[in-house]
């Protein structure tokens, strides 16, 4: 038994993919370990679910450094330096008074912090690399040297592994959770879409939306919140719903959903969406980029469309839905693809990969 310490960064996405893998990680590492967690925020959605989860947990709390991203200037500059040197501080007195024996990071902000404590404190740690690493920009040098340190890169899909050029790197695709099992057969007569995921830029939703205004007859739900609701609201038309954020997608989707969308405009690592919508059988609508390209198989269980193009997923979704069944053979399809995400297989990788410390 070890004393491990995760570190998440919660503070922008509160509940993402991202951070529902930390949370699997921890129940599958909890059985075995003693785990300490942080986190750069002290109010989020992952927060109050670590906390439900494991109701006597030590989370403990860094300084922010996410100014530096909105503001420019000497003295955001400055703050940023000096809460880096604190929280740098903290860590080490964390680690060496807990006596952490391996640390678990899960963004790129928290590998920074590991793999400086490894260089100082000579203590090993897991990169779960959930994006995918850009070589074209002056810093990637830095991300060659911090999964090289690693003990382990877990990348949650190809796309991401390859992008890695150095490193121990383990293939562990994001696991289907799903507990309802295959929706069946479309059989009434109104299609629903749906989006599920945080209302930021990135996620591509207002290109959906401008999809929706050609499709009155087909109604779109958006499962998720963000900085971009207000404003994605005034463009929306009136057949699409705004859900706000929900506990429990999988059994929103088994219930109400035909299709699933995920119009992403950057190379995401892979869409937990999309898992979800596999894992019940839904066809799934993705960007030709990052990782969720490569899980759906074109024309087969899903379709690729072009980035920021409301006029491509317009025609996929006429595609899907031109009868029912081309519909039913895509969804079994996608059913059945879903096998390739076994939850068994990752909590062999994970428990593997921590079982020396």
């Amino acid at each position: 038994m070890a004393n491990i310490l995760l570190l998440e960064d919660s503070s922008l996405v509160g509940f993402g993919g991202g951070q529902k893998m930390s949370l699997l990680v921890a129940s599958i590492l909890s059985k075995k370990h003693n785990l300490f967690f942080i986190d750069f925020t002290k109010d989020s959605t992952y927060l109050q679910k670590l906390k439900s989860d494991f109701p006597n947990a030590k989370v403990c709390y860094l300084k922010s450094i996410r100014g530096i991203n909105q503001r420019i200037g000497m003295t955001a500059l400055w703050r940023c330096f000096f809460n880096s040197l604190f929280n740098l501080y903290y860590l080490q007195r964390m680690i060496r008074e807990n006596h952490i024996e391996c640390l678990y990071a899960t963004t790129r902000l928290t590998s920074i912090y590991c793999f400086f404590l490894h260089l100082i404190l000579k203590v090993p740690f897991v990169y779960h690399a959930h994006l995918v690493q850009r070589r074209d920009i002056k810093s990637s040098w830095l991300w060659d040297w911090i999964t090289h340190s690693a003990s382990a890169v877990l990348c949650v899909s190809k796309r991401v592994m390859d992008s890695m050029s150095k490193g121990n790197k383990l293939l562990v695709y994001n696991p289907n959770l799903n507990y309802r099992g295959y929706k069946g057969e479309k059989k009434n007569t109104k299609w629903t879409v749906a989006f599920v995921g945080s209302l930021i830029e990135i996620k591509g939703v207002v290109y959906l939306i401008e999809a929706a205004k050609e499709l009155p007859d087909v109604v779109f739900l958006i499962y998720g919140e963000g900085p971009l609701e207000a404003d994605l609201k005034r463009l929306a038309p009136a057949n699409v719903i705004f859900k706000g954020f929900c506990n429990d997608v999988i059994t929103q989707l088994y219930n109400y959903v035909d299709i699933v969308v995920v119009p992403t405009i950057i190379e995401e690592a892979l869409s937990l969406t999309a898992v979800d919508a596999k894992s019940i059988g839904l066809p799934v609508i993705v960007t030709n980029i990052g990782g969720q390209s490569e899980i759906v198989r074109e024309g087969i269980d899903g379709i690729k469309v072009s980035v920021k193009s409301p006029f491509a997923i317009v025609k996929a979704i006429k595609d899907i839905t031109s009868s029912y069944d081309r519909y039913n053979e895509m969804a079994y399809k996608s059913y059945e693809s879903s096998k390739m995400f076994d939850l068994t297989e990752f909590k062999k990788i994970i428990t593997k990969t921590f079982e020396n410390y």
